[in-house]
């Protein structure tokens, strides 16, 4: 009987397991903007040059805008040109690799920290 119960408990730690990941992996899907980077001096995380996430479940279009004021007094975003395409790649229920990088990630329902040792990125969710 006691092999039994031991048997129960980890099945449910492991349901319960799988199922935090899953949670952070739908978490992430979306469109996120940074409002706050910190960086390292000296450092160049590629991540760090955009401001504009869409994430999917296989890739990272990562975009840049700058708010423009235009007449009439309201604020725009505008887009740059440059766009790049990222390859990500869960290493850990807490640990992101993006292109070449990893990252630890802190995921809530509408905020998303990406760190390593060089940079410190937040982001709100969209």
């Amino acid at each position: 009987m006691p092999k039994l119960m031991t048997l129960m408990l980890l099945l449910i730690v492991s349901v319960f397991l799988s199922s935090c990941e899953q949670d952070n992996k739908a978490m992430l899907l979306g469109v996120w903007e940074s409002d706050q980077v910190s960086e390292t001096v000296g450092s160049d995380e590629e991540l760090g040059h955009y401001n504009y996430l869409e994430v999917t479940e296989t890739n990272i279009n990562a975009k840049s805008f700058n708010l423009v004021s235009i007449e009439g007094g309201s604020i725009q975003k505008k887009y740059n040109e440059e766009e790049k395409n990222m390859n990500y790649q869960w290493k850990a229920e807490k640990e992101i690799l993006v292109e070449d990088s990893l990252f630890a990630i802190e995921l809530n329902k509408d905020e998303m920290v990406l760190k390593n040792k060089d940079i410190e990125i937040h982001y709100y969710k969209k």
